[in-house]
């Protein structure tokens, strides 16, 4: 059976889809300062509010024996191996985003969750999923706070901040990239076809899981979309305006690409709408050629004039 190649390129991809902010998703997540732990000093995001009743975040209980728990909504059943207690609320922050995220998203197909903090058994599963050697699962797992591929998302909260509603959101950001590898696959193919379909440009594919997110967590807990606006603009100020080079591998070195490649899609969404930007141009991928084709028929504005538009921004 044909299974997915996690190339040099897609590891790159994935080390990115870490945990959903700051473009430092490869590395160890600082608790506290800015809303994603990217050190900016901007404020928190409030959480969901399956875990506002919780403590304030604290450091993350002790990993137990992995078990299955299901999640039923959005018409799927997914299963979760979770190595936490099911009454932590980390455990449940990721239960509820997977939840929020099932009734956003028309998945056609249930995905696997994994999250624990055992890396021995996110390896494992990760080599079950693709055709990847040990060395290279174990560099992905041992660097990724989160991880999502067709059919799968991994969860390492060895490599996450000490923040339940930094879950939350970063799951909801995960399955928004499930959806998109679900949407760029062509009938009857194989979803390895998404994934190279889908990339690139990797601003609009991380862009739109990071704006979509705080969207569809603000539903949860008022004040995350507003905050967030706070954070593209933020991001906007040392941000050049050159999104050309966050299409392949530069958005993975600057600390603000993702939330001004998010600033870049919000941008979008007022030209287009926000179904053009989660679901029609992820779906016309499936069909295949350039991407920047694809970009024009979708949105009605070619690349190159849309980078303009972005340069001319005007906080």
């Amino acid at each position: 059976m044909r299974r997915i190649l996690w190339t040099a390129t897609a590891v790159g991809v994935a080390l990115a889809l870490g945990a959903c902010g700051g473009g430092r998703d490869a590395q160890v997540h600082p608790s506290g300062t800015g809303p994603f732990g990217d050190g900016t000093g901007a404020e928190p995001l409030p959480g969901p509010s399956t875990t506002s009743t919780t403590p304030p975040p604290a450091p993350m209980s002790p990993a137990v024996p992995v078990s299955v728990h299901i999640v039923e909504a959005g018409g799927l059943r997914i299963e979760v191996e979770s190595g936490l207690p099911t009454e932590d609320a980390y455990h449940l922050a990721v239960v509820e985003g997977v939840r929020a995220a099932l009734d956003a998203f028309d998945l056609p197909a249930p995905f696997r969750v994994v999250v624990t903090p055992d890396v021995d058994h996110l390896v494992a599963r990760w080599l079950d999923a693709t055709d990847n050697d040990r060395p290279q699962a174990e560099e992905v797992m041992s660097m990724s706070g989160a991880v999502s591929m067709p059919g799968w998302l991994f969860v390492n909260p060895s490599r996450m901040p000490d923040d339940p509603a930094f879950y939350f959101r970063t799951v909801i950001h995960e399955v928004h990239h499930i959806h998109q590898y679900a949407l760029a696959t062509p009938p009857g193919g194989h979803p390895q076809d998404g994934l190279d379909r889908m990339r690139p440009p990797n601003w609009l594919i991380e862009g739109s899981a990071q704006y979509v997110s705080a969207q569809i967590a603000d539903r949860h807990r008022a004040g995350v979309a507003a905050a967030y606006e706070r954070a593209m603009d933020a991001a906007l100020v040392p941000f050049d305006g050159d999104l050309s080079r966050y299409e392949l591998e530069g958005m993975w070195e600057d600390d603000h690409a993702y939330d001004a490649s998010a600033a870049a899609v919000r941008h979008l969404v007022g030209l287009a709408g926000v179904e053009a930007v989660t679901t029609d141009y992820w779906a016309d991928r499936a069909r295949g050629g350039d991407w920047r084709a694809t970009f024009e028929r979708v949105f009605g504005i070619g690349v190159d004039a849309f980078y303009d538009e972005v340069r001319g921004i005007d906080l």
